[in-house]
């Protein structure tokens, strides 16, 4: 899975693609088919002037990956309660849609059991 948290900042530049570390590691995963979910703050402007980007350019850059972002699944939220709400329920019915589509062999022990707790 790749979960993507989007709100103020577009993040680090990677020299090599001119883009956000972020936006490098979400594009890769769309690319290798991962399930993906993002969380996309519903309100920018609401959030204080230190947790947004401070240049014209970074802005357009952060603007320009929501847009990205919001043509896979995402969900919007305004408060860190309404985002710690989100990502378990979203968490769950990406693994549901998973087992739906039979990506996932229910039948197969998980991940998790066969590295122990």
């Amino acid at each position: 899975y790749y979960l993507v948290i989007v709100a103020g900042r577009y993040g680090s530049i990677d020299e090599a693609t001119g883009l956000s570390y972020t936006e490098n590691e979400y594009r890769y995963a769309i690319d290798a088919g991962k399930p993906t979910i993002a969380f996309i703050h519903g309100n920018p402007g609401s959030l204080e002037a230190n947790k947004t980007e401070p240049t014209d350019q970074g802005k357009q850059s952060l603007e320009a990956f929501r847009e990205l972002v919001r043509q896979k699944t995402c969900k919007h939220w305004t408060t860190t309660h309404e985002l710690g709400s989100a990502v378990p329920r979203s968490k769950h019915r990406l693994t549901e849609e998973e087992l739906a589509s039979h990506r996932l062999d229910p039948r197969r022990p998980s991940r998790r059991s066969r590295l122990g707790p």
